[in-house]
């Protein structure tokens, strides 16, 4: 839960920030903590179109690994978070899915893709990148994570993680698997990650739900910063 104050000051912020974005209309804003943040700011924006951009889990937690020193177990169940939490924000909003591994298999094919679900769902104003714009937007050479092996997803992929990977491979952003609660394993890691950094998070079965998840996240994120600047 968020204090009335804070709320008022983040709502605030948020206004001016979108005030000067409008002028520039269509406009999009890429920010991760999105995913968890979002509920805090919907009133604010009408209409919004979400594109779900998801990456294969273990090459996030391999990122997370090499930029950060996480444990993989704890990047997958970051991306599970991350994942979920996003989706359960955008229920009942116009919603695209587009998988990053795909985007750099196939720029000009998945952006048309792209284009072609955002002119159905409206929005104008919107041309095709030519080969050289893509080619700078989309730049294969820093795609250093690449997916796992079988063996390693088989080790660090749970049950629940695979049907959320399915569902998210099939694209729709109605099929209800993406908003189920946080999986009983990626739970635990979680909590054996605070454990071993010295600190105790406990994640009820109510942030499980949802219901104070917002919180419970922003302490997590703020421990786990802290104990690494250490």
């Amino acid at each position: 839960r968020v204090a009335a104050p804070i709320r008022t000051e983040i709502n605030a912020k948020f206004l001016t920030i979108l005030e000067e974005m409008q002028r520039h209309s269509p406009w999009f804003i890429k920010e991760p903590r999105l995913c968890l943040v979002w509920p805090l700011l919907q009133a604010q924006v009408s209409e919004p179109i979400f594109i779900h951009v998801w990456r294969d889990p273990l090459e996030v937690a391999q990122s997370l690994s090499a930029r950060n020193g996480f444990p993989i177990d704890f990047g997958t169940a970051l991306w599970e978070i991350y994942v979920r939490s996003a989706h359960m924000a955008a229920r009942g909003q116009r919603s695209i899915i587009l998988s990053y591994n795909q985007l750099l298999k196939d720029p000009k094919g998945e952006t048309r893709r792209l284009m072609e679900k955002l002119q159905n769902f409206g929005v104008l104003g919107l041309t095709m990148p030519q080969d050289a714009e893509l080619a700078d937007a989309v730049d294969v050479e820093l795609y250093r994570q690449r997916q796992a092996s079988s063996s390693e997803a088989d080790v660090f992929i749970p049950r629940a993680q695979r049907e959320l990977c399915l569902a998210l491979t099939e694209g729709d952003p109605k099929n209800p698997t993406l908003s189920l609660p946080l999986s009983p394993t990626s739970r635990l890691r979680m909590e054996d990650w605070t454990r071993r950094q010295g600190a105790i998070l406990a994640i009820s079965t109510d942030a499980l739900e949802g219901k104070h998840a917002k919180a419970d996240l922003a302490r997590l994120r703020k421990d786990v910063s802290r104990r690494n600047v250490e």
